[in-house]
């Protein structure tokens, strides 16, 4: 009987270790442009789905962090609004609204890897 209650433990121990250790999660930050339709665009969408935010108005303080994410994306000559998604493992920029490539990296992500979408504070 001593023996049948560690193995329980045991077990107990490692599905929480694995639900919490390995649960996917997702942030999202959108970097808007003044007066840019396509961050509206991106903010609705978000909005529309239930997936929570956090919105960084692009300023002389934070343009050389919008400029990083923005060259890694290749659109350094355009000057629109960027979502930054930080995955459990990596980080995906999307540059402007593309409804396509936001709902592959937001909606089916989440349904594939029943990731968790973490709130700002």
């Amino acid at each position: 009987l001593f023996i049948f209650k560690e193995k329980i433990y045991i077990y107990i121990y490692i599905y929480i270790y694995i639900y919490f250790g390995f649960r996917k999660y997702m942030k999202l930050e959108l970097y808007s442009m003044p007066n840019c339709e396509e961050a509206k665009k991106i903010r609705d969408f978000l909005e529309k789905n239930g997936l929570p935010f956090k919105e960084t108005l692009v300023n002389s303080q934070n343009y050389n962090e919008f400029l990083k994410l923005s060259y890694w994306n290749k659109q350094l000559t355009k000057k629109v609004s960027i979502l930054k998604i930080t995955y459990s493992s990596s980080i995906h920029v999307i540059t402007g609204y593309d409804e396509f490539l936001l709902n592959q990296a937001t909606i089916e992500h989440i349904k594939e890897y029943n990731a968790h979408v973490e709130k700002w504070n």
